[in-house]
């Protein structure tokens, strides 16, 4: 797909939804990530969205930052995924609201794969050739 003609509406809801999250600069949901691990977290995901968010910006660079949204919001244990269901909750309504940030985390993992997918170079006609030439 030609950089210069594609669709960008997944990218721009992914930043949507992360601007949900607050402004970076306030106390709020990002307090926790800024210092988590030196803020490593927080500077990948900072780097990530300034350079999403031009449109001259490489899609692989886009895939990448996707990858990594995918990475920031997903959790190793059930005990994991419940702290944070719980930290977006508190952030989005004020108490723990589990319904609003179960469907938050499943639609920002789900616009984030999107992104992902559609910004890795997989051109369906190249695709499609290396399966015809394909040797039985």
């Amino acid at each position: 797909m030609d950089d210069a003609t594609r669709d960008r509406t997944d990218l721009h809801q992914l930043l949507r939804l992360i601007g949900m999250l607050g402004n970076p600069n306030e106390a709020g949901f990002w307090d926790s990530w800024r210092t988590n691990l030196d803020g490593y977290s927080f500077k990948k995901m900072k780097t990530g969205i300034a350079l999403a968010a031009r449109p001259d910006t490489a899609p692989r660079t886009v895939h990448t930052f996707a990858g990594y949204v995918l990475k920031f919001f997903s959790r190793s244990t059930p005990e994991e995924e419940e702290e944070l269901i719980r930290h977006v909750g508190v952030y989005l309504s004020g108490h723990r609201e589990v319904e609003l940030s179960v469907q938050f985390l499943a639609d920002i993992r789900a616009t984030a794969w999107r992104v992902y997918r559609d910004y890795g170079g997989y051109d369906p006609q190249v695709v499609a050739t290396r399966w015809a030439e394909a040797e039985l």
